[in-house]
């Protein structure tokens, strides 16, 4: 309990004092009832070895929040609408539609079940599926932040609270989720021999002949399966997590003896949307006696912090102990029951979740406390990348490769990157209006089909289009068939808009003969009709390479800094092209001295001009002189005073860069 809940002067207060105290002190083996005062080893010693059960105790009065790591967010369960920053649970939202993602090389055609084969430990070696969310209309009262589905009710059901937040924008996003072979009590396990060979126990199945034996079986199809919240509806408990979170629900089977089963698993882990809080034990009990020396009250045995529902309880129930180490322990990967966590952020969120970038998008800062364990409060940092991503409805020109660490104060090969993409943008544009001509008057002679322009004229962003949804291998013909419903969306394809109406088309644009169609192989949307991206890849009218632009600045990493809170290194770069130019007193003197231009700053070849006047003009934007009225050319990231810091630092998630 918080300190509202549990005083000083309280009954259960005094004895927490009493108990900090007894840690912080150790008593003469003589004088129980004294202070050691003569033996400073002694007291230091005793103290130091009780300083996480002193704080473990101080906790008790004070509410706080545990950080955790940025890197560890991924599969949180938490979901943030990047239009109207809407933020729920997975399970109160709305699912458009879902499709398998292979790889890369199929990105058009994604039937055959296939483990993803690149990113960390939390993507390589899962099976990946794109979901299509909406941010559907849900109310959260601000009282005691219950969530329900809808607009309806203008009490909370819970707390009888009029204080409600009714939000939900309509907008479509997308989410990745990289699903392994795990239900969700696999992910937060809850009795002994749970937690390990998961996936080996998923893929064994009873055999019909003899149901003593377990036989090995393997994935044989697969299918996304998501029952929605009704109206009105609160999930309060596991159960009702495990059954509204979507999931993907696979078929294990073993031709040999003719079985089969089926396994439902989480597209998230549910990480930090429901209360995943470690076990503890008592082992061997508190000591008793004069201060604590004497034998321990359950010698013999280690007693589990728990009621009959697995709920956590707060000192062991056969000696009262509630200090760690010892005899309370945690239990490596076994859990107490899961609850929903209650998100204390503003709905939506405000700007006390404002949590910088990750990989170039926002992070959110997440504030989560569970129901039934005052002691378990959660801050969250969880970034956009791992949560919803906005559908653009226009293509969005993407960099191929990888380009060098550059400098903010580069103006000269920020202008040819500019020069660079303004001359993609334009080959883009005329591109896309082509497209839409073909599409309408068919001179190319290839006839879009249903499958095909799907966000707007001439243009798909891909989520689920040409990925299955449902699929099962079949055994005479050892292929993997297609069993999806039709592509779903709320995206007017006609003008990229928003509708309030489900749109429906075509899922493929070829399905083979096998499978009942015409074609040769399954095919999505057309490349040749319409220019196609998805998060990771798109048609080369899209792409720009990176690394083409001319380089004026030049950098070298003189640090590196690791931020063990955040899972995040900082490298340090120091710009060798603007410490020369503040050197020599200007961009002028220091390009003169190089070659690169004459005393009036004309570019001598093959320096380009426009790089000298951008220089130019952007030195002409700074004060010439330091706060001393020493000559100094701050623009190139110089201090000068309080007020002026001269260039800020470019603000990357993968490098910092300090001038000067």
């Amino acid at each position: 309990m918080v300190y509202e809940d549990n005083p000083f002067n309280s009954s259960q207060g005094k004895k927490i004092l009493d108990d900090i105290f007894d840690l912080m002190f150790v008593s003469p083996t003589k004088a129980p009832n004294k202070v050691e005062s003569s033996d400073k080893i002694k007291q230091v010693d005793y103290y130091k070895s009780n300083i996480v059960n002193i704080v473990n105790k101080m906790r008790k009065f004070v509410m706080g929040y545990k950080q955790v790591i940025l890197s560890e967010t991924e599969g949180s369960g938490i979901l943030v609408c990047p239009s109207c920053y809407r933020r729920d649970a997975i399970w109160n939202w709305e699912t458009v539609d879902a499709g398998h993602y292979a790889s890369p090389n199929d990105w058009l055609s994604s039937v055959e079940l296939t483990k993803w084969e690149q990113g960390g430990a939390n993507e390589k070696d899962r099976y990946l599926f794109m979901v299509r969310y909406r941010c559907n209309h849900v109310t959260t009262c601000n009282e005691c932040h219950a969530t329900w589905k809808g607009h309806g009710k203008s009490k909370c059901p819970e707390c009888q609270s009029t204080d409600l937040a009714k939000v939900g924008c309509g907008e479509e996003s997308y989410a990745k989720h990289f699903v392994r072979l795990y239900t969700a009590d696999d992910n937060i396990p809850q009795k002994d021999g749970q937690g390990t060979g998961a996936i080996e126990r998923n893929l064994k199945i009873t055999d019909p002949n003899n149901r003593r034996l377990k036989v090995d079986g393997k994935i044989t199809g697969y299918e996304f399966v998501h029952e929605s919240l009704p109206d009105g509806k609160i999930v309060r408990d596991w159960d009702e997590v495990k059954k509204y979170t979507p999931k993907i629900r696979f078929t294990v089977s073993n031709e040999s003896v003719g079985a089969s089963k089926t396994v439902d698993c989480p597209v998230s882990e549910l990480a930090f949307a429901v209360s995943k809080q470690q076990q503890v034990q008592c082992v061997f009990g508190r000591r008793i006696g004069a201060s604590g020396t004497g034998k321990q009250a359950h010698p013999k045995s280690v007693v589990a912090l728990r009621t009959a529902r697995n709920d956590p309880e707060p000192a062991c129930p056969e000696c009262g102990a509630d200090d760690f180490n010892p005899p309370l322990q945690e239990i490596n990967n076994l859990y107490y029951r899961p609850y929903p966590m209650n998100i204390m952020n503003s709905q939506p969120l405000g700007g006390e979740a404002a949590g910088g970038t990750f990989r170039g998008k926002p992070v959110y800062n997440l504030y989560l406390e569970s129901p039934v364990a005052d002691s378990f409060k959660l801050f969250v940092p969880v970034p956009a990348v791992f949560s919803l991503s906005s559908i653009p409805r226009t293509p969005q020109i993407q960099r191929s490769g990888s380009a060098p660490p550059s400098c903010p104060n580069d103006v000269g090969g920020n202008l040819s990157a500019e020069e660079v993409m303004a001359e993609v943008a334009d080959d883009l544009k005329e591109t896309l209006e082509e497209l839409r001509k073909q599409a309408v008057m068919n001179t190319s002679g290839i006839t879009p089909t249903d499958a095909d322009n799907c966000t707007a004229p001439g243009y798909t962003f891909d989520v689920c289009e040409g990925r299955s949804r449902k699929a099962d291998y079949d055994f005479d013909l050892e292929l993997w068939i297609d069993d999806s419903p039709p592509c779903y969306s709320f995206i007017d394809r006609s003008n990229g808009k928003t509708t309030n109406t489900k749109q429906q088309y075509a899922r493929w644009s070829e399905i083979p003969e096998y499978a009942g169609g015409s074609g040769t192989e399954y095919l999505g949307p057309n490349p040749k009709v319409q220019l196609i991206q998805d998060w990771l890849k798109s048609t080369k009218q899209i792409t720009a390479a990176s690394g083409n632009s001319p380089i004026y600045h030049y950098v070298h990493v003189i640090d590196t800094k690791i931020d063990v809170d955040l899972g995040t290194r900082l490298e340090v770069f120091e710009c060798k092209t603007c410490k020369g130019i503040v050197e020599a007193g200007g961009c002028i003197p220091y390009r003169k001295n190089n070659g690169q231009c004459d005393e009036n700053g004309v570019a001598i070849a093959p320096f380009p001009q426009a790089v000298m006047d951008a220089e130019i003009e952007h030195e002409n934007q700074y004060p010439k002189e330091n706060n001393l009225g020493e000559p100094v050319a701050i623009a190139w990231g110089i201090y000068a005073q309080e007020d002026h810091d001269g260039k800020k630092m470019l603000e990357n998630p993968n490098l910092n860069i300090r001038i000067g």
